[in-house]
C-alpha cells in the first residue's frame, strides 16, 4: 500500500503540512525567547497557534482516511477498530469540560 501514488501523495501533504507548522512553531518561540519587539504579537501568537492546530487535525484527517482506506483490503481475519471515536471529538470533549478554568484561577 505505501507504493501506491495516492497514498504517497497523501503522505507529502501531511510532511509538508508538518513542517510548515513546525517552521512557523519555532520561528514564533525563538522570536518570544529572544525578546523580539514585535508590535503585532498578539495577532502573530494567535495566528501560530491556529495554524499549527489546524495543520495538526489535517494531518490526522488525512492519515485517517488512508488507515480506512488500508483497512477495506480484505483479511484472512476481521481487524478491530483501534480507534473507538473520532479524534475531534476527544479533543472537542475535553474542551467543553475544561470550559472556563483559566477564568476561575
Amino acid at each position: 500500500m505505501a507504493h501506491h501514488p495516492e497514498v504517497q501523495h497523501n503522505v507529502a501533504e501531511m510532511r509538508l503540512a508538518h513542517d510548515a507548522a513546525e517552521a512557523l512553531l519555532e520561528r514564533t518561540a525563538a522570536d518570544w525567547a529572544e525578546g523580539v519587539d514585535h508590535p503585532d504579537w498578539p495577532v502573530r501568537l494567535v495566528g501560530t497557534r491556529h495554524t499549527v492546530i489546524t495543520n495538526a487535525f489535517a494531518i490526522v484527517d488525512r492519515a485517517m482516511r488512508i488507515v480506512g482506506e488500508i483497512a477495506r483490503i480484505p483479511r484472512p481475519e476481521p481487524v478491530q477498530p483501534a480507534v473507538q471515536r473520532p479524534p475531534r471529538d476527544a479533543v472537542i470533549q475535553y474542551g467543553i469540560e475544561h470550559l472556563g478554568e483559566e477564568r476561575d484561577r
